[in-house]
This record gives structure tokens, sequence and C-alpha cells, in this order.
């Protein structure tokens, strides 16, 4: 590495620490943080500060997909944003102490490849803490023999409680038949045995209620569950005759459909609904698949689907039937269930059973394995398109109009010919839209340099000018310019 003088690194690890900072105090303002990022980029790659140029190429990819809202900010992105800038940070703190050697950052760039191309991350990699040897004595090891006798305490309590349940109900039915027998030739002793047996009952019910009473301050005072406790809406649900819970965090709409109306796209079985009068393609797949048994079969023809949302994905879940409840979520789950991510924490029903929580972002992740097609290139043919056009006018006003027209579009502006030829080189615009007279380059002359780049040969243009531009494929005479028109144009050459 050649040497650096110390003036020149301490003034890049405070633009680093900036950036930090910046993105810490306000992490969704996604231009101003690609135009810190590029800049610390280059100055690593001039600087040969290898770490710290991956690290910031891949937050770049990722903020560059939530700008072109190809992605979500969801939590999952925001955990793994906050990784890597404290990756940063860790490379700095190693540059200030002389410390040039690279920093392992593939597990992040991984990560943030798969952010921005629209994949599932598993972002619980940047939060395990390290396993614990057997043989440490540690203050760890005494929570998992407190969860072990917990777990036995929490079964022992309910069987308990079953017990007297039936016990109270036999005793009562005994009481009941004893009635008529007070008309016996030995009526004082049958009342005797009557009265006992209902002493006998009032005392099963004190000790019923004790238990249920026991069993709330167990679930209440429970110490290793008592700091990570929180109360959530979600779905009580049914897989091959077993009941768990679907949060609704991930859950975007709830829906019930006739089988046959499924259709089957690239060997994929789909719901198809309908949004904004346009024909979408959902993947379903049927939670019992992931569990063992066999699916009971429905008394009606519909199915319940489960809409889920994940990282820009969607897909159906078919469950057998599900009831709507609310309750405690006792979470994390004991370190024996490390090993099923597809478990989130745990919940108690209205019997006080023990339902696990499914962890949607898992289930997607199962799913996916399961498919028998190019996972992307089907959600690339079924995820509306959005479409990247260019605007390029000396007139700030004229600009803003089109640029209100074409709202559901991203558009970008030029005021001239040679800052949009600059912008071409460096962004792929589906379609572009032109004046001719301008400064510095007019339209025509902009147009015949733009035909001359490989990847803009066959885009679409439009020309809003005063005459027709040889090298346009459409034309809109600016002194009858309607907002109609131009849209009307921009849809018909995007085939959209």
């Amino acid at each position: 590495m050649t040497k650096i003088a110390p003036e020149v690194k301490n003034a890049f690890i405070l633009d680093a620490r900036n950036l930090i900072s910046y993105i810490q105090a306000s992490p969704k303002r996604t231009v101003s943080i690609l135009n810190k990022i590029f800049a610390l980029k280059n100055a690593s790659k001039i600087l040969e500060f290898t770490s710290v140029e991956k690290l910031c190429a891949s937050l770049q990819a990722v903020y560059q997909g939530i700008h072109d809202k190809n992605i979500s900010f969801n939590k999952d992105i925001f955990i793994l944003i906050r990784a890597v800038i404290l990756k940063i940070e860790e490379c700095c703190q190693q540059i200030s102490e002389n410390n040039f050697d690279p920093i392992d950052v593939k597990l992040y760039v991984t990560s943030c490849d798969k952010a921005a191309a629209g994949e599932i991350i598993d972002t619980s990699v940047f939060s395990k803490k390290p396993k614990v040897k057997k043989s440490s004595t540690n203050s760890r090891q005494k929570i998992d023999k407190i969860i072990e006798v917990h777990s036995k305490a929490i079964g022992e309590v309910l069987n308990a409680h079953e017990e007297m349940i039936a016990r109270s109900y036999k005793l009562n039915n005994q009481i009941n038949l004893l009635k008529p027998l007070e008309t016996d030739p030995s009526p004082l002793k049958i009342a005797a045995i009557r009265k006992q047996l209902a002493a006998d009952f009032k005392i099963l019910q004190t000790e019923l209620e004790s238990s249920h009473e026991e069993i709330f301050n167990f679930i209440k005072d429970d110490e290793y569950f008592v700091n990570d406790h929180q109360e959530i809406r979600g779905f009580f649900v049914y897989a091959n005759g077993v009941k768990y819970l679907i949060s609704g965090e991930y859950l975007s709409d709830i829906t019930y459909e006739n089988p046959l109306n499924y259709v089957t796209i690239q060997n994929q079985l789909c719901y198809k609904k309908i949004e904004d009068d346009k024909e979408v393609f959902i993947p379903i797949y049927f939670l019992s698949s992931l569990f063992p048994g066999q699916m009971k079969k429905k008394s009606n023809g519909l199915d319940t689907i489960f809409i889920a949302e994940y990282q820009s994905q969607r897909i159906g879940i078919i469950v057998d039937y599900m009831q709507t409840f609310i309750s405690i979520v006792k979470k994390p789950l004991p370190n024996c269930f490390e090993n099923f991510p597809i478990l989130k924490g745990l919940v108690f029903d209205e019997k006080y059973d023990m339902i696990p929580i499914l962890y949607i972002p898992e289930i997607l992740k199962k799913f996916r394995s399961l498919r028998g097609y190019d996972v992307k290139m089907f959600e690339v043919n079924t995820r509306p398109r959005i479409y990247r056009i260019l605007i390029v006018d000396d007139s700030e006003t004229t600009r803003e109009v089109e640029k209100g027209v074409l709202s559901e579009f991203l558009v970008d502006q030029a005021m001239d010919g040679i800052k949009a030829l600059e912008m071409a080189k460096t962004t792929q615009y589906d379609l572009i839209i032109t004046d001719d007279a301008m400064p510095r380059m007019n339209g025509e002359i902009f147009l015949d340099n733009l035909r001359r780049m490989e990847n803009y040969t066959t885009i679409p243009v439009i020309a809003i000018a005063t005459q027709q531009l040889e090298k346009a494929n459409a034309f809109i005479n600016k002194a009858e310019f309607k907002r109609s028109d131009l849209l009307h144009s921009v849809k018909e050459l995007l085939n959209d």
C-alpha cells in the first residue's frame, strides 16, 4: 500500500464517520446518502482501503434499490444498513491505528447483494453471539437449566389443572345422582355422604382456582421470558391438524378462492388477482407441504389464502383453516430451537396450550427452495416494471409540467443535450423526451449523438418541439401540447 499522509488519513476517517452519523440520523434520505457513499467509495479506492470500498459499493447498491423502489425500506433492510455502517466504523478504527490489513466483509457484501436483488436476507447473522462451550459454567447455562425446569413445570401445572377440571365434573355429577336418594329409609346417612361430597367439591374448586392463578403467575413472573414478551395480533391456523400462529406483521391480505380458478405458470400454481385493472399472478403454496402428515380435505370448496409480502416478494399461503386471536408472545425461544429458524416464538392460546409462531420470511425461503422454475424470472415477469424516463428541455417549468404528467414513472431531467448525453452514459433510460431549441446543444444534434450509442439505437424518443425531429419516434407540437397526448404517447411507445 502507498504511504498515506496522516492528514489525508484523518480526513478520510472524518468523512467516513460523518457518513455513518448522517445515516444513523436520517437513514431514509436516499439521494443525499447515495452522494456521500459515492464520494467515500471513490476515496477508498484511491487510498486502497479495499474493505471500506467493498462495503460502500454494497451499501450503494442497497440504497440505489431503495431509491429506484425495487426494494422497500423495512426492518431487515434497516438492520442490514446498521450492520454495514458499524463494520465501516470498525474499519476506520483499524485505519486510525495504522493497521491497513483488509477486514473480511464477505458476509456484509453478500447480504447487500441479496437485498439489492430483492432476495431474502438473514439478518440474524449480525446479532448472533458466540456459542458457549458445554463445559462453561456461565449464567447462560443456568438460564438453560431454568428453561428446562420451567418447561416441565408448565406441563405439570397444566396436567394437574386438567385433572382437577375432570374431577370437578365427576364429583358434581355424583352429587346430583344422590339427590333423589334422600327419600331412602336412611336419609340422614345419604345426606351426610352428599354433604361430604359437597365439601370435597368445594375444596377441589379452591384448588382449581389456585392452579389457575399459578399458571398466570408463572407466565407473568417467568424470569426467562419477562423481558422479551410483546402483544401481537395474529391468526391461529391449522396445517395437517397441527395449530400454529401466523403474525400479521408480513400479511397484506387474506382471501378465499376456489381451487378451480388457479392458474399454472411455469409449473407454478398461482392465484390470479386484479390490481389497478391489471392481472397479477401470485405464486401460492400449501402450508401443509412444509410439515409432516396429510392435509385434511375441506368440506367447502374454497381455500383460505394468506397473502404475505417480504422484501418486494409476494406469495400466497394456503392453510387448512384459521381463526383470529390476540395473545402474548413469549420469546426468544430456548436454545434447543435454534436449528428451527422457521419458528419465531411461542404463544399461549385460550386453553393455555403453547403454540409455535411461524416466521414468514423463513417460510418464504422454504417455499422458494421448492420451486421448480427460475424464481427471479417469474418475479420479473409478474412484478410491474417501473420505467425510467429522461426529460430534456431548457425550460424548468416545462420539465416540471411533463414530470407531473408522468408521475407514475421514474423521471430524470436535463437542461440541454450535453447534460443529457452525460446522464445517458451512466444511466439506462427506457424513453427520452426532448425539445429542439436548447442552448449548447439542440435536440437534433443531441439525437444524432444519442443514436450513435449502442444501447440507445432503439430506445424510443418523443420530440416535444415546434417541428419534427428526424430521429425521434413520435412528435408532439409544443404549441398544441396536451397532457393526455403525452401520457398516451409514452405508454404506447413503452407498450405499457
